[in-house]
């Protein structure tokens, strides 16, 4: 009886949706994913010609979609099959899609990065594959345990994540790692949501919905 909206930036589950729909409660999932790339931009120059677009699996895909189209960069896919726990195992890449990254800086954006297993995987993959650096954009990254040997790896040039979360691990024993405000992301939200901005239809927030209007 006390929420009348929910305005979440990047639900991690389906358990938002859930609590939304059973109590009748109108729901917005806000991606800060044009903040992180602008983030990145300012940090690293993202040049068309030398970078591609890693897509970890089918739920992160419209993200990279959303990435790719803004920057016009090209993309791969990596769906991944869970096989037990934080194991999991990796989909090769086509004939196009290794020589696509083969000598490239590759781009991808995840969630939690908890062990930051999935991401080692796919930054493994990409040394076999030839490419030259990925740089990593996290939303409410946790960094338990087995993260730290993981960010060591050679390939990484720059790890992102986001403040919205207290990090579990020592993010200072890592140069490559920065925190990124969500501050200006949520101040921009607010203001919008007092003047009663519909967020499934306002151009500037619209793209930062990913999943479809129902």
């Amino acid at each position: 009886p006390f929420i009348d909206r929910m305005i979440v930036i990047e639900p991690h589950s389906f358990a938002t949706q859930t609590c939304a729909a059973l109590f009748g409660i109108p729901l917005v999932p806000i991606s800060p994913w044009n903040l992180m790339i602008d983030e990145l931009a300012k940090r690293n120059k993202i040049k068309p010609k030398n970078t591609v677009i890693i897509r970890p699996d089918k739920g992160r895909n419209l993200a990279a979609n959303r990435i790719g189209e803004f920057l016009k960069l090209p993309s791969v896919s990596f769906d991944k099959v869970r096989v037990s726990g934080q194991a999991v195992t990796l989909y090769e890449l086509s004939e196009e899609e290794r020589s696509l990254v083969k000598g490239k800086n590759c781009l991808i954006y995840d969630d939690e990065a908890s062990t930051m297993g999935t991401v080692y995987a796919l930054v493994e993959a990409l040394k076999g594959y030839g490419s030259k650096s990925l740089a990593v954009c996290l939303v409410h990254c946790a960094f338990t345990s087995g993260w730290e040997t993981r960010i060591k790896h050679p390939l990484f040039s720059i790890v992102l994540g986001t403040n919205s979360r207290q990090p579990i691990g020592n993010i200072n024993i890592a140069d490559n790692i920065e925190l990124v405000s969500l501050e200006p992301l949520i101040r921009q939200l607010i203001e919008a949501d007092i003047k009663g901005v519909n967020f499934w239809t306002d151009q500037q927030f619209k793209k930062m919905i990913l999943q479809e209007e129902q």
